[in-house]
């Protein structure tokens, strides 16, 4: 089904990529940074090694669905 609905959008001109695939990936982010905060207590570190997250306008994108939240870029500033 996915297929057929890349090719749909192909045909019309449209990106799949930007329309199937970055939202699928920013929902599963957001999911995976809500189950590491449960409580207004809680603390947790999300690390993604991808570096297209702060390079590319998709992965611009992906950050901004996400809660606000320091982005740090080195092991040392996490510890903090």
């Amino acid at each position: 089904m996915e297929e057929t609905l890349a090719e749909w959008l192909n045909g019309r001109g449209r990106d799949p990529f930007v329309e199937i695939a970055v939202p699928r990936a920013a929902m599963k982010l957001a999911q995976w940074a809500g189950r590491g905060v449960r409580t207004v207590t809680d603390r947790a570190v999300i690390t993604v090694c991808d570096m297209r997250l702060v390079t590319m306008r998709y992965g611009r994108d992906i950050l901004e669905g996400l809660p606000p939240f320091p982005l740090v870029r080195s092991k040392m500033a996490v510890r903090r």
